[in-house]
C-alpha cells in the first residue's frame, strides 16, 4: 500500500511540473520576448498568481459593481483574520504594517467598483497588489505588472489625473486554463493507469 502511495504521489509531482511548465510555455510564447531577464521575470512564481487572480476573477463569474464591491469587502475580512494571527502573518511572510497598507477604505472600494464597471473592465495597479498582498510583496507585484504591460500581456488605459487602469484581453486567463488543463489531464491518465494495475 505504501510503495501505491509513493507511485500516486510521483505521479502527482510529475504532473505538477508538467502543468508549470505549460504555464511558462505559454507565457513565454504569448510575451515573444527574448532578453533572458525578462524571460526569467516573466515565469516567476509573481507571474503565475497574477494570471491566477485574473484566471480566479473569471471562474468566479466577478462582473456587476455588487460582485466586485463584495469582492473588496471579503478581502478586508480576510486580511483583518491574517492581522488576528501572529502565526499566519509568520507564515506568509508579512508584517502587520505591510497588511494594513493592503486595505480598501470605503472611498477606496468605490474607486476600485468604478474602474472595474468601466469598458474593458479594470484595476489600479495599487488595487491589484492589495489583493496579492498575502502572496507577494506590493515591490514584486509592481514590477511584475509593470512587465506584463510592457509585453502586453496587460493592457493599460490611461484615466484622469495620469492613472493607468490594468485590464486583460483574455491571454493570461488562456494561459492559466492551459495549467489547470494539463493538470487536470496529467492526473486522469495517472488515476486510469493504477486503476488497471
Amino acid at each position: 500500500m505504501s510503495d501505491l502511495k509513493s507511485v500516486r504521489d510521483i505521479d502527482l509531482v510529475v504532473a505538477m511540473r508538467a502543468a508549470r511548465m505549460t504555464f511558462a510555455d505559454g507565457i513565454l510564447c504569448a510575451a515573444k520576448v527574448r532578453e533572458k531577464e525578462m524571460r526569467r521575470q516573466l515565469t516567476s512564481d509573481s507571474v503565475f498568481q497574477i494570471a491566477e487572480f485574473f484566471f480566479l476573477l473569471q471562474c468566479h463569474g466577478i462582473r456587476t459593481r455588487k460582485q466586485i464591491r463584495a469582492f473588496g469587502m471579503l478581502h478586508n475580512d480576510y486580511l483583518r483574520q491574517t492581522i488576528a494571527s501572529p502565526e499566519k502573518l509568520e507564515r506568509l511572510d508579512r508584517t502587520k504594517s505591510q497588511i494594513d497598507g493592503a486595505f480598501f477604505t470605503d472611498v477606496g472600494i468605490e474607486k476600485m467598483v468604478e474602474n472595474f464597471h468601466r469598458k474593458p473592465p479594470g484595476f489600479d495597479q495599487s488595487d491589484l497588489c492589495r489583493f496579492l498582498v498575502t502572496q507577494q510583496s506590493f515591490e514584486n507585484c509592481r514590477r511584475s505588472l509593470k512587465l506584463l504591460r510592457e509585453t502586453r500581456l496587460l493592457q493599460g488605459t490611461r484615466i484622469a489625473y495620469g492613472s493607468i487602469i490594468l485590464h486583460s484581453n483574455g491571454t493570461l486567463e488562456r494561459i492559466y486554463r492551459n495549467h489547470v488543463n494539463m493538470l487536470r489531464s496529467k492526473m486522469s491518465c495517472a488515476q486510469e493507469v493504477s486503476e488497471s494495475e
